[in-house]
């Protein structure tokens, strides 16, 4: 009688699927079973769990493959499907010990054809969205992802594989291995996994709505939003969370609502394309007005194309036809003047030229041919964000491409969480949001910024190492203070080489505004380039202020007052406010200002050097005990380790102790303790070189 077989233990699993045993445990836990050890037993449902998860990630790989292969236009070699390619994406790197050999194999191969292809038809073009992961640009130009590390350090540039290059090293190193890069659209978010080449889908348009708020803004998206509603829901009760879709003629159209312009400035700000199309509302009873002028200059810094709509055709008093002479002026030509604005006019009260205006929005979007994808990991950005009583921090998120679901870890700007909840916008419950979808999140560390960025990763733990890095680089650029900071800015803003000074300035009168905008730009000099983004007359508001964050700039006010919600604004965000009441005293400023901006040249002053006669270790890790043989050890000074004549580490004096005292400086001849930032690996020997680095400007 033949003995019953029973489960199986792991490493015997692992060995009939060609795994390592830490592969498949590492892919139970992942499934939810508590297995520890090669030797741990794997039932019937355990093995069909792990055969079903492998064959659904080699299925997925196959069209990924095919998808990067495309970037590089059928320049990497096409091999045969294998019955197992290596695991989906980066979050499944450097699991499967097998598929890393068939990887090698196939690279070689790679290699050898394109040596062949190159002798006779020259290098590859490597065409790219932006900024990418060293893994990923190991991929696509065809080059083991070690080679690709080492070329990195030796310009100086020291990376991992799952790390984002910036466009630039992409391309400096790239060409080190004789590709060319071309970049289809520049980048503003590191971590995105899918790239714009890889986006088919049609994306439902997105609609920031804009204007003056007595300009009928609201009455206009509750008329279209209620209508929506009567038609797809009668008797729901609505949840106003900053976004909702609505169906027109069976497609789909998301409209951002965008009080005091705050979310879509901060988008702006932050890189991301939030909206695809923005409505200007302008009352036909009143005409363009300043809040109007400034709505546009949002809509235009952000490169969206605008609809205007003419609200108000109810009224007796509208007059459509002077709204379109006000815009002309502002360089918005109506279509039924010859331009290319689309102008619909409506009345949210009787319903008059709505479905005109939604009819328009559907042809535009089919203009732009926008495109997204719901597969991959989630990117969206976050539109409302607030701590509510019961459930902690939530977020209003717009999912840009990818779908985000429950029980993805996310990271948004310093804020890390898990999804735990998504409702839509009636305030059900759903599992998962797919592109142009707005739903709110719970599950947030803590209460982020509108307009920060929403990336899925692979975990709770990267979430957090994310969030943690973010939250130190910001509170170091904190700490160069104000006008520091805005000059970096302005810097990142510039191009060409060129800096540039932004401007937003308001004026008492019309006169005043154009004799400062006419003089300001005769300050700019050979490195430095002032330019006014936004002139306007009256008072500085909230909207000014958000501009000026917009272009990284600041505000200059001449011989007018400040509102409180632009002072809370500028102390929030750090701009600027400058107020003037004698011309000469704003040019003078400003010129100063501009001068400050030349880059300076960085000088590098030698102190001493002092080398490492023993170590010690302390409470707060290991301590060189050194001699001064020259010049003098400061405190406050960089310093550079040498070993045998070679630089293997640059930072700050963490301590310097004589005896047992802490000292500012020690000099030459006399003996000391020093702990560095971030470094305690000495050996006897070492040499220690202390030097400040100083900035010397022209003029």
């Amino acid at each position: 009688m033949s003995k019953k077989k029973g489960p199986k233990k792991v490493k015997e699993v692992a060995a009939e699927m060609g795994l390592s045993a830490s592969a498949v445990i590492s892919m139970l836990v992942d499934l939810g079973y508590n297995v520890k050890s090669p030797q741990g037993k794997v039932n019937k449902e355990m093995e069909e769990a792990l055969k079903e998860r492998l064959r659904t990630e080699r299925a997925a790989l196959a069209t990924d493959l095919e998808r990067k292969k495309k970037i590089l236009g059928g320049h990497l070699p096409k091999k045969p499907v294998e019955e197992k390619p290596k695991p989906k994406h980066s979050f499944q790197k450097g699991r499967y010990s097998g598929e890393k050999r068939r990887a090698r194999k196939k690279q070689k191969e790679a290699e050898r054809i394109e040596r062949a292809r190159t002798a006779t038809e020259g290098p590859p073009v490597l065409v790219l969205p932006g900024a990418v992961s060293v893994g990923e640009l190991s991929a696509m130009m065809g080059q083991p992802s070690g080679e690709v590390i080492l070329k990195l350090m030796s310009m100086g540039v020291l990376a991992t594989v799952n790390q984002t290059l910036d466009p630039e090293t992409v391309e400096a190193v790239a060409a080190e291995f004789g590709i060319k890069v071309e970049f289809v659209e520049p980048k503003a978010s590191p971590e995105r996994s899918v790239t714009e080449l890889e986006m088919t889908e049609p994306k439902p348009p997105v609609v920031a709505v804009l204007g003056h708020v007595d300009h009928g803004k609201t009455t206009l998206l509750d008329y279209i939003r209620k209508t929506n509603v009567a038609q797809k829901e009668a008797g729901g009760i609505t949840q106003h969370i900053g976004a909702y879709t609505v169906e027109h003629n069976g497609y789909r159209i998301t409209f951002i609502d965008t009080p005091g312009h705050a979310a879509f400035t901060t988008i702006r700000a932050r890189g991301a394309q939030g909206a695809d199309i923005v409505v200007l509302v302008v009352a036909a009873n009143e005409g363009v007005q300043e809040q109007t002028k400034e709505a546009l200059a949002h809509a235009r810094l952000a490169g969206c194309p605008v609809i205007v709509a003419i609200t108000k055709m109810d009224l007796p008093n509208a007059d459509p036809d002077r709204v379109k002479r006000e815009l002309s002026r502002e360089n918005l030509i109506p279509e039924d003047w010859g331009g290319n604005t689309i102008m619909v006019p409506v009345s949210a009260k009787t319903g008059e030229g709505i479905d005109v205006l939604l009819d328009s929005i559907l042809v535009k979007a089919e203009e732009m041919r926008l495109r997204t994808t719901s597969q991959g990991p989630a990117e969206g950005v976050i539109l409302e964000a607030k701590l509510e009583r019961g459930l902690g921090p939530v977020a209003t998120v717009l999912v840009q491409k990818g779908t985000l679901q429950v029980g993805d870890a996310v990271v948004v700007g310093t804020v890390h969480g898990k999804v735990r909840a998504l409702y839509n916008e009636w305030g059900k419950r759903v599992k998962k949001a797919g592109p142009s979808e707005p739903v709110v999140l719970q599950g947030l560390s803590e209460v982020p910024k509108a307009g920060d960025i929403l990336t899925v990763v692979q975990d709770e733990k990267e979430a957090r190492s994310i969030a943690e890095t973010r939250a130190v680089a910001k509170r170091n650029a904190m700490v160069k203070g104000e006008m520091s900071l805005l000059v970096q800015k302005m810097k990142e803003k510039a191009e060409g080489g060129k800096s540039k000074l932004y401007l937003v300035v308001k004026a008492d009168a019309q006169g005043s505004l154009e004799a400062i905008t006419g003089t300001l730009p005769l300050i700019s000099m050979e490195d430095v380039e002032v330019e006014v983004v936004y002139g306007g007359v009256g008072v500085v508001t909230e909207a000014d202020v958000a501009l000026a964050e917009t272009v990284g700039g600041m505000v200059v006010a001449f011989c007018t007052s400040v509102d409180a919600a632009a002072r809370a604004k500028s102390k929030e965000t750090k701009i600027p406010i400058k107020v003037y009441n004698v011309i000469y005293e704003l040019l003078e400023d400003l010129s100063a200002l501009v001068k400050g901006m030349v880059e300076p040249q960085v000088v590098e002053v030698p102190l001493g050097s002092a080398r490492v006669l023993k170590t010690f270790r302390v409470s707060g890790g290991f301590v060189a005990g050194c001699v001064v043989e020259k010049g003098s050890a400061a405190r406050d000074a960089r310093v550079r380790v040498l070993r045998d004549g070679e630089r293997i580490w640059e930072g700050t004096v963490a301590s310097l102790k004589r005896f047992q005292d802490d000292v500012k400086e020690v000099r030459e001849g006399e003996e000391c303790g020093v702990r560095l930032s971030g470094f305690e690996k000495f050996r006897e020997g070492d040499i220690l070189e202390f030097f400040r680095l100083e900035e010397i400007r022209e003029g």
